[in-house]
């Protein structure tokens, strides 16, 4: 709480003679709630805005529809500003002149600080960095959250153009006065590589405040032969779903695994449905589309394992929710969550060790009922232990105090 105060006093040091004011913090981002489609980058901010409500004033300004879809929410007011306890949202349509209402948009708000939430948005990043770069609004000053998109496997995809812009924003020295919100210390390094070592590189963690009390379902039974897995992510290459379908072909055994996320990237999702439609019969694999943020708690408990082993994450709210629920997770060994077998609580396994990702398939279909019981218990202890929802508001609080002292040191 001393941290924000201190950031109260010197974004308002003068004291307007009206008591003490929370600071107003313009977001501005593609995918915000009632969206889920996005992933994790929606639920990172709105858990981010629900832990410092008491201590800032959030607007939020995004897209008035999810990830995919052709048309806006459904029961949302759009182009004004609607109250999203614990924020101020304005969904903002699309179509003709859509630049040109951001921009008058963002002049008739009052705000004291800019969080932007990714990194290659056209509308929602890169138009108003050069924005504030050019003074046509108010400049104020700007913490950027990547959420994963500095990665090198993320940038893969679309790399011309994203290393176009990276290069521009050197050059124009866009980037120089930004405060660079990542989520580890990996994702520290991508930064530093890609925007030329910025001093103000601040580490803030990621939290999951998925309540699974709300789960009633108990996991099916687990019988030596049979598998049941889940996948709740984007389809897209950095989530290197290929892996799992490739290792698939070489495991005994019948197996169940069912996918739920939305397409973000057609042509690998055809690469993939190839390979699906390739597979042995003692493999089957669904596709079921895109899955609410409510309704996931219920279908991991109706799974053994969740199996996802993407190139790298900087949190992973999907891996975080299937070990709160006890659902044992085979990852990828370039995400937060490490350590796994050591606590017997799932396995991360090295990206390009196909021998190994097999060996853990397999061993989970051998698997027999007392076995799962332990590894599932042991998940839901592992998920409490890494669970540092205090640290991650200290470090939230200590980041926009700094971003604050700067914005009032250029202020004054």
């Amino acid at each position: 709480m001393i941290i924000a105060l201190f950031s109260y006093i010197v974004c308002f040091g003068r004291n307007r003679g009206r008591g003490l004011i929370k600071p107003i913090i313009l977001v501005l981002t593609e995918g915000y709630l009632p969206g889920y489609k996005f992933g994790g980058p929606v639920r990172s901010l709105s858990n981010m805005i629900g832990l410092l409500r008491n201590e800032y004033d959030f607007r939020v300004i995004t897209a008035d529809h999810d990830l995919g879809d052709k048309w806006p929410y459904r029961n949302v007011v759009l182009n004004t500003w609607v109250d999203v306890p614990p924020a101020q949202v304005y969904y903002l349509t699309s179509g003709k002149g859509l630049a040109r209402r951001l921009k008058f948009l963002i002049k008739e708000t009052k705000y004291d600080l800019v969080y932007l939430n990714g990194a290659f948005s056209p509308i929602f990043t890169l138009l108003p960095i050069l924005l504030f770069s050019l003074g046509i609004v108010p400049k104020k000053q700007i913490v950027l959250a990547p959420r994963g998109a500095f990665s090198p496997k993320y940038l893969k995809k679309g790399i011309l153009k994203k290393r176009t812009c990276l290069l521009l924003g050197r050059l124009l020295r866009v980037y120089s006065d930004i405060t660079w919100h990542v989520a580890g210390p990996n994702e520290a390094k991508d930064t530093n590589s890609l925007i030329g070592k910025p001093s103000n590189v601040f580490v803030a963690a990621n939290v999951s405040l998925f309540d699974a009390h709300h789960v009633r379902l108990d996991h099916p039974e687990k019988r030596p032969g049979y598998l049941k897995m889940i996948y709740t992510a984007r389809i897209a290459y950095e989530k290197n779903l290929m892996a799992v379908l490739n290792a698939l072909s070489h495991v005994k055994g019948n197996i169940e695994y069912n996918l739920f996320g939305v397409v973000d990237d057609l042509d690998y999702w055809k690469k993939c449905k190839k390979k699906i439609n390739d597979l042995p019969t003692n493999i089957a694999v669904f596709f079921h589309g895109p899955i609410s943020h409510s309704d996931i708690g219920n279908k991991l408990r109706q799974h053994h394992v969740f199996c996802m082993l993407s190139f790298a994450e900087n949190f992973g709210h999907s891996i975080a929710e299937a070990l709160y629920v006890g659902c044992p997770v085979i990852i990828g060994d370039q995400t937060p969550w490490r350590g796994l077998a050591e606590e017997v609580a799932g396995w991360d396994v090295p990206v390009a060790d196909r021998g190994k990702l097999i060996s853990v398939i397999q061993e989970c279909v051998d698997m027999d009922q007392s076995r799962f019981d332990v590894i599932s218990h042991k998940a839901k202890i592992f998920a409490s232990k890494r669970s540092k929802v205090e640290e991650a508001v200290t470090a939230y609080r200590l980041m926009f105090a700094k971003a604050f002292k700067k914005s009032g040191a250029e202020a004054t």
